[in-house]
């Protein structure tokens, strides 16, 4: 009796050390110094900004993986745009999460800044997380909130969130359609 109570501790053992390796990421991902946090974008020829009554808009345009740097690297990013009538001194906020769909647990959480601020009609790409620091396996949400505490007055604060859903296998990141 005893011994098949040690093989069934064993084995529940080592499928909570699988998911610990594969499924939870390490929580020390950091953005590296190098990273272009200020650089700016104008995608657009024309200003394409709402009628805000004076204040700005920020909604999270566009979010994803792509190359950075030499060598292949891979990050997940984020593009914030102004679509409001009027610019934003100081700092933005982005706060990114990934989580998990089967359990909706909490995969990575952080926040990060930018200084600057925004005029109407700029956006800003935002570099968040090597994705070699994501977990390699499972089905998430990778949600980005700009402006989460909501610090800056706008004039709508319904358009700040974007999420997509994406499967991660053996470290490739890929969109659900």
């Amino acid at each position: 009796m005893s011994r098949n109570l040690i093989k069934k501790c064993m084995f529940v053992g080592a499928i909570v050390l699988v998911v610990n390796l594969f499924f939870i990421p390490t929580l020390s991902a950091i953005i590296p110094q190098n990273c272009p946090q200020n650089h700016r974008t104008e995608l657009f020829v024309e200003k394409s900004v709402s009628s805000s009554g004076g204040k700005p808009d920020l909604i999270v345009k566009n979010m994803g993986f792509a190359p950075y740097g030499d060598g292949g690297t891979i990050i997940a990013c984020a593009t914030v745009k102004n679509i409001g009538d009027a610019d934003i001194q100081g700092e933005l906020t982005l706060k990114y999460t990934f989580i998990r769909l089967v359990f909706r647990t909490i995969a990575y959480i952080d926040t990060t800044w930018m200084s600057g601020g925004l005029a109407p009609g700029e956006e800003a790409y935002w570099p968040l997380i090597y994705e070699k620091e994501l977990p390699k396996f499972g089905f998430f949400e990778f949600k980005c909130t700009v402006n989460p505490g909501k610090t800056i007055e706008e004039s709508n604060y319904d358009n700040n969130d974007l999420a997509q859903k994406y499967v991660a296998f053996f470290g490739q990141w890929k969109p659900l359609t």
